[in-house]
């Protein structure tokens, strides 16, 4: 009885265990790789974060600021152009603000469409900002 060892034949090559399918594009697709003994892993390629926050950090400053100047100019004056003055500084930072939220959203719209994703919590978020703004032009026209 011959027996042949299986890396003396030639030109031999083994079956893959798995193949990936190519019905995705590249940034979509999930690998799935292992041994059948083992069971498979998957490999999943997250998507890229969303990481421009710089106008995040200026909305949310606009705000805390406006709400300083207004308790700290309304606190310490008696008279009514302070209490109008400090309620123009909070509506108009807040006014700056919710255009800072607006810039902010759109550009994570234009993120999440070059990258296949869902955005319409982005678009949302983008029509309450607008109503907010017209919301505090409102306010300040109606003061001034």
């Amino acid at each position: 009885m011959r027996v042949e060892s299986p890396w003396s034949k030639e030109n031999v090559e083994p079956e893959p265990v798995a193949k990936p399918l190519n019905l995705l594009p590249v940034e979509n697709q999930q690998l799935i790789v292992g041994m059948p003994s083992q069971g498979p892993t998957i490999t999943v390629r997250p998507q890229p974060p969303f990481a421009e926050k710089m106008f995040r950090w200026l909305s949310t400053t606009a705000l805390v600021l406006g709400i300083i100047l207004f308790i700290a100019v309304w606190s310490n004056s008696n008279f009514q152009t302070a209490e109008d003055a400090a309620a123009g500084y909070c509506v108009g930072l807040w006014i700056l603000a919710m255009v800072f939220e607006g810039v902010h959203y759109s550009k994570m719209v234009v993120h999440n469409e070059s990258h296949g994703l869902d955005s319409s919590a982005a678009k949302l978020n983008i029509a309450l900002a607008i109503i907010l703004l017209l919301l505090g032009a409102g306010v300040f026209f109606a003061l001034f």
